[in-house]
C-alpha cells in the first residue's frame, strides 16, 4: 500500500433493486398496460372462429382440473383435508365457482396476458375469505419504491377504487418488456388473427353479393347512367339471392363468362396457412381444432397429449407458482393441481401390462410393480416376492438391487427407455 492509499475515499458499491430503478421519473402515477383488451376481445375472440377454438379449448382444458390442499410435512407434502383454504376453493365468492374463476383467468391471459384477483379479508387474522375477478381491462398499476407494485386502481366506466397490493392476486404471463404487465397470447397471433377475420369478411360479402362474378352482361354504349342503374335494379330482383341461386339468365344482351383467377382458387387454402399460425402462437394442434386434414386415429391422440404435455401443464405451473406465492402461503399451505383423471394423459393399459411383464422378469415383486404402474388390481398374496424366469425360483434367495430402485428407474426399465 502506498502512502498517500490510506486517505482514498473508499469507494461504496451498493447494488440496487428494479423498484428502486423502474419509473423514476413518474412513480406514484398510475401505469396503463400497453394493448387494447377490448379491442382483443371484439375483433379477435368474437371475430375469427380459429382463435376463439383455441382460447375455448385452453380454458376448458384448464378449468377441468381440480386442485388439491396439500401441507408440508418435512421435505414432502401431503394432503390436507378440512382446512379455510378448502373453504375458500369450494366457494371463491357468492357468484362463481373455483372453475369457472379459472377459465376466466385463462381466458384474460390470452386476452389480456393478465388477470386480477381481488382478495376480500376477514376475522381476527384477516384471511383470505373470498376471491372475485377483476376485468383486465379496468387495471392501472401504482408502481412502489420497495415492491414492485405499492396499489392498483380499478378504474372503469365512472368508478375508480384503489385496492393495495397485498389484497390483490395478479397471475401474468412473461413479458420481455415490461415488468409489470404480461405479454397476451393473442399479440403474437395477432396479425394472422386480423387476417382471418378479414378472410371471414370477404368471404361472407363474396357470398352476399357474389363478390366474384360468373358472367359479365354487355350492355349498349349509349345506355344512360339512370338506365345502367335500373337494369342493375332489374338483375338484381330476379336473380340474387339464394331462392334464385344458379337459375337460368335470360337476357337480349350479350353476356361474357367469368371465371375464377388462380388466386381466389387458392384462397381457401391460403386461409389454412394462417390457421396453422394462430394454432401454433395458442400452443393447439390443427386436429385439436377440427382441422382433421391428414388427420388419423393415431396422431389425434398424440395431438391430446401434445397438448397438454407442452401447452396446459406449463400454463397450470405458472397458475400454480402464483397461487401458492400470492394465496396459499398466507394459510401456511400448498396448492397443486391434480391430473389423475385427465384422460389424454393416461397410458394405454396393455402398454402397462407389457411393461409390468417385463419388470416381473427382472424379478421385481408384482406388488411393487402394481404400486409404480398404478395397475390397480390391489395387493396380491405373495406379491412381495420377486421371481426369477428360470423355474421361478424365488428371488429372495439371492438380493436383487433392482427390487429396490425407485419409482422412476423402474417405469424407464419398463418401459425400455
Amino acid at each position: 500500500m502506498g502512502i498517500f492509499d490510506k486517505f482514498k475515499r473508499p469507494v461504496e458499491t451498493k447494488s440496487v433493486s428494479l423498484p428502486e430503478v423502474l419509473f423514476t421519473f413518474n412513480r406514484g402515477f398510475p401505469q396503463w398496460q400497453k394493448w387494447d383488451t377490448e379491442t382483443a376481445i371484439e375483433e379477435g375472440l368474437k371475430a375469427s372462429s380459429i382463435f376463439y377454438a383455441c382460447c375455448r379449448l385452453r380454458a376448458d382444458a384448464v378449468a377441468q382440473v381440480p386442485w388439491v390442499v396439500k401441507r408440508a410435512v418435512g421435505n414432502e407434502y401431503e394432503e390436507a383435508e378440512n382446512t379455510p383454504l378448502h373453504r375458500l376453493i369450494e366457494r371463491p365468492n357468492n357468484s362463481f365457482s373455483w372453475s369457472e374463476m379459472m377459465e376466466q383467468l385463462t381466458y384474460h391471459l390470452d386476452l389480456a396476458g393478465n388477470s386480477y384477483w381481488s382478495i376480500l379479508r376477514a376475522g381476527n387474522e384477516g384471511l383470505p375469505r373470498e376471491l372475485w375477478t377483476l376485468l383486465p381491462q379496468a387495471i392501472k398499476i401504482v408502481p412502489g419504491r420497495e415492491q414492485l407494485v405499492e396499489k392498483y386502481r380499478y378504474d372503469y366506466r365512472g368508478t375508480i377504487k384503489d385496492i393495495n397490493a397485498e389484497d390483490m392476486l395478479h397471475v401474468k404471463t412473461a413479458n420481455p418488456n415490461d415488468f409489470l404487465f404480461g405479454l397476451p397470447t393473442i399479440q403474437a397471433a395477432g396479425r394472422a388473427v386480423d387476417i382471418d377475420r378479414e378472410a371471414g369478411n370477404w368471404q361472407y360479402s363474396s357470398l352476399h353479393n357474389r363478390g366474384v362474378s360468373d358472367y359479365a352482361i354487355i350492355i349498349d354504349p349509349t345506355t344512360t347512367p339512370e338506365q345502367v342503374e335500373r337494369l342493375k335494379e332489374l338483375h338484381k330482383q330476379r336473380n340474387a339471392g339464394p331462392d334464385n341461386a344458379r337459375s337460368p339468365l335470360l337476357s337480349t344482351r350479350d353476356i361474357k363468362t367469368m371465371n375464377q383467377t388462380a388466386v381466389e382458387m387458392d384462397f381457401v387454402n391460403s386461409r389454412t396457412k394462417v390457421w396453422e399460425e394462430i394454432a401454433s402462437a395458442m400452443g393447439v394442434p390443427l386436429p385439436m381444432i377440427g382441422v382433421l386434414e391428414n388427420a388419423t386415429l393415431a396422431n389425434v391422440e398424440t395431438s391430446r397429449k401434445i397438448f397438454w404435455m407442452d401447452t396446459i401443464i406449463p400454463l397450470l405451473r405458472k397458475i400454480r407458482s402464483q397461487l401458492n406465492s400470492q394465496l396459499a402461503s398466507e394459510f401456511g399451505l400448498y396448492l397443486d393441481y391434480d391430473l389423475s383423471n385427465v384422460e389424454a394423459l393416461r397410458e394405454d393399459y396393455g402398454q402397462k401390462l407389457e411393461a409390468a411383464e417385463r419388470l416381473f422378469r427382472l424379478g421385481v415383486p408384482f406388488n411393487r410393480i402394481n404400486e409404480v404402474l398404478e395397475l390397480e388390481i390391489g395387493e396380491i398374496e405373495g406379491g412381495d416376492t420377486g421371481y426369477l424366469p428360470a423355474g421361478l425360483i424365488p428371488s429372495d434367495l439371492e438380493p436383487i438391487e433392482l427390487a429396490d430402485a425407485d419409482p422412476d428407474t423402474l417405469k424407464r426399465i419398463a418401459y425400455g427407455k
